[in-house]
């Protein structure tokens, strides 16, 4: 009786305590959005015996016990590196939730890197999220156009591909709701028919229009912003990591097989470009030798283009000349505002081109329109201002033009050249560095289109590559943000276009780097794909001078490519000797082609600049003055 009793009490002991583990696995412990996955693991697969073959009719997810605790038979894998607030990370993540609520157990998590000895397992039953590297991605991507996602099943994979995150959110959405449809909770299992959940969306046709380049590794699309105001004319970038010039031209010959035609092409050291035409969009595609990236920007067909060089004749009216204004002033409280920046050039055929303006100020808009028609008036009554660069969105740059652009319609202006960041893109930069962005900076974008319109000019957005030929000058465009992304913006002034100028006159070459506010950033983005293809006879420094956002060596780096004979510092002479001594501006003068320097000085000053430039030469340069003119204006280089 008692040997009964007591093993009538343990065997209930036994069955509260198998009770209390069943009510502890009946819930899944789902992590949250701001913890990684606790399961995830380096790619390590523990089983590696066969599973059979998916019946794609018939694939069925449900839970199932290790031993340990309850987990499901298919585990989610998502790439190496996105367990932090990433899309993909954030993808996966609905994904395991909705298949813990739905079956009372958290899958495995791991990422597609195989560690510790393992093999990887082409059996493994696994939903694979984003672009990982299993062979099984590769095979749906490339059946996936850039704008579109693709939920297909290959071998024991689910895959979900996507190359942009909304794209990827899209087809999550779509997976999680298969999910339901095909949960039966009678028996504790989802269903699933590839007929019925396989298959392509689109959601940007424009991204899909690009051909999938073959070979290399994708890497990122990113928001190359609108051209103008309108969404219609919206372009997009698609990154390709590990490309080679082999690819490149592998790549170019399958634009021609998908009925691009080529519109022109152009070198720069090892770096090169090309453009492509088709009846619906045009493509910009370059390769970054330096980066082994492919970058490849598609626009609507109606995007202007850069006038070719055969298209380039015109008769000599004037010598060209580069004239920098001064800027300075004193404001209310006695400081002195001493950034900004206005050039003018005028071309042997007596157009103009303008670099930025400088401040919302009438003192600004008076002082260009008067040096135009100055150097004008002796061949027209009506100048031309051939491009009007904006450089960047900051209001020392393109503020004048913004607000003051009835100014100027007396004067012709046929172009404006701009790249401006996506609204998207520079929500994100600011979210990602709150400390270097003020509110709103960077929005006055919509104000420069709308001073084009008001003016009759057409807007190009210029991209790395570009060539443009213009009377004696060329243009071409090394750096705009598209080199820089899909990094966020670390400040505005990284958006600043770099831009070097080739002068032609009577045989002789002068070459001109102009910077705006570039910072040390998109400097080293140079200097890395250019190389001694950067130097130049005269250089703008960089942000008037000021700081470099955090890379004073890329700064440096860029300057010593560069290695300029004259260096024009848009500054006062207030400014200018704050940052004279700083390393990445003292450099400059280091240097072994360094001879002189130039300083724009106070608001109504000029200095200009006869072209073609040889220091030394009696009536080379000219400064023009408000007042009596300091001799800080000009200082050479010691003996």
């Amino acid at each position: 009786m008692f040997t009964s009793k007591r093993l009538l009490l343990t065997l209930a002991a036994l069955l509260l305590i198998l009770l209390m583990l069943i009510s502890c696995n009946n819930g899944a412990e789902i992590p949250t959005d701001s913890e990684p996955l606790a399961s995830e693991t380096e790619g390590k697969v523990e089983k590696q015996e066969n599973f059979p073959p998916i019946d794609p009719e018939n694939i069925r997810i449900l839970a199932s016990n290790d031993g340990e605790k309850s987990t499901i038979n298919f585990a989610v894998v998502r790439p190496k590196g996105s367990g932090g607030a990433t899309t993909v990370s954030k993808t996966s993540q609905t994904i395991v939730k909705e298949l813990a609520a739905l079956l009372n157990a958290t899958p495995k998590v791991r990422s597609d890197s195989i560690s510790n000895g393992t093999e990887y397992n082409s059996t493994t039953y696994e939903i694979l999220v984003g672009n990982t590297a299993y062979p099984q991605t590769a095979e749906a991507a490339a059946k996936c156009g850039y704008g579109d996602y693709i939920i297909d099943v290959i071998d024991n994979k689910i895959v979900i591909m996507a190359y942009t995150d909304d794209c990827l959110e899209d087809a999550t959405s779509a997976f999680v709701e298969a999910l339901k449809g095909g949960f039966d909770a009678e028996s504790g299992v989802i269903t699933l028919k590839k007929s019925e959940i396989a298959g392509n969306t689109t959601k940007y046709a424009q991204l899909s229009a690009i051909p999938y380049f073959e070979g290399g590794s994708f890497f990122s699309c990113y928001d190359a912003g609108t051209r103008t105001a309108e969404a219609s004319t919206q372009c997009d970038e698609v990154i390709i990591s590990e490309a080679t010039p082999e690819l490149y031209s592998a790549y170019l010959s399958k634009l021609e097989q998908n009925g691009f035609e080529k519109y022109t092409d152009h070198t720069m050291q090892e770096c090169s470009f090309a453009t492509y035409l088709s009846d619906t969009h045009m493509i910009n595609v370059g390769f970054y030798d330096y980066y082994n990236e492919v970058r490849v920007i598609i626009e609507p067909a109606d995007a202007p283009k850069p006038a070719l060089k055969s298209e380039n004749e015109y008769v000599k009216v004037t010598d060209s000349q580069i004239t920098m204004l001064g800027l300075e002033y004193q404001k209310k409280d006695e400081s002195y505002a001493s950034n900004g920046l206005s050039v003018l050039i005028r071309l042997e055929d007596g157009r103009f081109i303008v670099v930025d303006g400088a401040f919302n100020r009438a003192a600004c808009a008076n002082d260009l329109i008067e040096a135009i028609k100055d150097q004008s008036s002796a061949y027209t009554d009506t100048p031309t201002i051939a491009a009007w660069i904006i450089t960047h969105s900051h209001g020392d740059h393109n503020g004048m033009i913004n607000s003051r652009y009835e100014m100027f319609e007396g004067i012709k202006v046929e172009r404006f050249l701009v790249n401006f960041m996506s609204e998207k893109e520079r929500a994100k930069a600011m979210e990602t560095y709150p400390d270097n962005w003020s509110e709103n900076e960077g929005g006055g974008f919509s104000s420069t289109y709308k001073a084009a319109e008001a003016l009759g000019a057409t807007i190009h957005k210029i991209h790395v590559g570009q060539v443009f030929h213009m009377a004696d000058l060329k243009i071409e465009v090394l750096y705009t943000l598209e080199s820089f992304g899909p990094k966020p913006c670390n400040a505005l002034n990284t958006t600043s276009t770099v831009i070097k100028m080739t002068f032609t006159n009577n045989g002789n070459e002068t070459t001109y780097l102009c910077t705006g506010d570039a910072t040390g950033n998109g400097m080293q983005i140079s200097a890395n794909m250019y190389g001694d293809f950067m130097q130049c006879d005269i250089v703008q420094t960089c942000h008037h001078g000021y700081s470099t956002w955090g890379n004073n060596q890329g700064m440096i780096e860029a300057y010593t490519q560069v290695n300029a004979e004259l260096v024009l510092w848009p500054q006062g002479l207030n400014a200018y000797h704050k940052y004279i001594d700083k390393d990445y501006n003292s450099i400059l003068f280091k240097l072994p082609n360094y001879k002189e320097c130039y300083v724009a000085g106070t608001q109504g000053d000029l200095v200009i600049i006869k072209l073609p430039y040889v220091y030394g030469k009696e009536g080379n340069v000219e400064i023009v003055c408000t007042g009596e003119c300091p001799a800080e204006h000009h200082y050479k280089k010691a003996s």
